[in-house]
């Protein structure tokens, strides 16, 4: 891999597979920042296209810093394109995702997707509070799931009481 700088971007590019790995503190930025987005986007749009890959070719790549395999992840969990990211360190980007995600940000993908959640999360918790006693005898089960197959959950923590919602959401979204 060789460095690059798109404006104040710096990042890796494989000059074999076209593909580029960022930091996760300069990716953050990126997200963040549109002048570094259009400095990044009109970088690729005057490079030679990247090499032809199979369609539907899934590899797992091992992190540029500590060799450990890398998670798989739906970008914003609703872009539809699936980076390769290590949490402590950094994100490889197959030939045209980092594009693509650069479209999805501009687009207003992530605010989207986080009203999406914030409003997931609200109805959740009004289903949640209305039907109080889930779980407990008598109480209705939400219906429309899953057909007609009724789950009762009670969820305690180690210490006995009540698991939060929030936990619970976040472990069912995660």
């Amino acid at each position: 891999m060789k460095p690059v700088r798109f404006g104040t971007t710096s990042m890796q590019q494989c000059a074999t597979c076209g593909g580029s790995w960022l930091s996760t503190d300069v990716f953050t930025a990126l997200c963040t920042d549109r002048e570094r987005q259009t400095a990044v986007m009109s970088a690729f749009i005057t490079a030679a296209p990247p090499p032809a890959t199979a369609l539907g070719q899934v590899r797992y790549r091992r992190c540029a810093a500590c060799k450990q395999m890398m998670n798989r992840v739906n970008f914003g969990r609703v872009s539809g394109i699936v980076i390769d990211l290590c949490k402590g360190h950094g994100v490889w980007f197959d030939p045209g995702e980092l594009q693509g995600i650069l479209g999805f940000v501009a687009n207003g993908g992530l605010e989207r997707m986080r009203e999406s959640e914030a409003e997931f999360k609200e109805l959740s918790k009004k289903a949640w509070t209305a039907g109080a006693g889930i779980g407990s005898a008598g109480a209705s089960p939400p219906t429309g799931f899953a057909g007609d197959t009724t789950v009762h959950v009670q969820l305690t923590s180690s210490d006995g009481g009540a698991v939060p919602l929030r936990r619970l959401l976040a472990f069912l979204l995660t």
